[in-house]
């Protein structure tokens, strides 16, 4: 079975990682996705989409059969903000070998899409460029 959670379900589950509530979530929907693109990088509906990619694909580097949000949404918080792993394990509430098993699952084989569905840029012009964008599919 594939688990999929919508765009909202995206922006909102993210959101809650990063701390910010239901009742802070009561903003103009712009402000809620600047700060979701500060913590994850992408768009939510990229997420959706990539998190279905990695239950369903051919290419087994990037299978992973029994994804958890949790863990994808930590690999996309350390791909945009490079958290060492004491930051992210105070971050996620969990011990730093925990931490890092599981990003490096998910950056592994979100990196093993890459030919299909992610490229990395090169040359961005501020702090606040997203690093890595993802194909025309995703948007």
């Amino acid at each position: 079975m594939v688990v999929a959670p919508t765009a909202s379900d995206w922006l909102y589950l993210g959101l809650v990682e990063a701390n910010f509530r239901s009742r802070r979530q009561k903003v103009r929907h712009e402000t809620n996705m600047d700060r979701f693109l500060a913590h994850y990088g992408g768009h939510p509906e990229s997420m959706e989409e990539i998190f279905v990619d990695l239950q369903t694909t051919e290419i087994a580097a990037a299978r992973i059969n029994k994804p958890n949000v949790l863990h994808f949404l930590m690999a996309f918080n350390w791909l945009r903000t490079y958290g060492t792993e004491e930051v992210n394990s105070g971050r996620f509430q969990l011990d730093e070998k925990t931490v890092r098993t599981h990003v490096w699952r998910y950056v592994h084989a979100i990196a093993a899409l890459k030919g299909k569905k992610v490229s990395f840029l090169v040359g961005l012009h501020s702090m606040t460029d997203s690093f890595f964008a993802f194909s025309p599919s995703y948007f």
